[in-house]
């Protein structure tokens, strides 16, 4: 199970919640780092849901997990505000749920 960054979602087997890791590429990494207001990129196992993503981010299914592929050029551009969508759900700051990913990897 994971939890997304940005408003908290967890992704439970057999739901139709998909979670995306940070890319890669520090570069990229660092866009959706300043999209979503962090000031750094996190660790390995921050993921952020599929409802920050619009539906031309995604090119397709993989075939093999079935899973939604984002485009290499896509970053998080929806719900992203605190007081509307799904962060009205959060009741961390990003900067606190961002400290507390770091703090304690699953």
């Amino acid at each position: 199970m994971s939890v997304c960054c940005v408003c908290r979602k967890r992704r439970i087997v057999g739901s139709d919640i998909v979670h995306h890791g940070f890319p890669l590429d520090s570069a990229m990494a660092a866009r959706w780092c300043e999209t979503l207001g962090f000031d750094r990129i996190p660790t390995h196992h921050a993921k952020v849901c599929g409802e920050h993503f619009r539906y031309e981010d995604y090119t397709s299914y993989d075939g093999v997990t079935r899973n939604k592929m984002l485009k290499p050029e896509a970053v998080p551009s929806l719900n992203l505000d605190r007081d509307r969508g799904c962060n009205a759900q959060s009741k961390l700051t990003k900067d606190e749920l961002l400290r507390k990913i770091c703090q304690n990897p699953t």
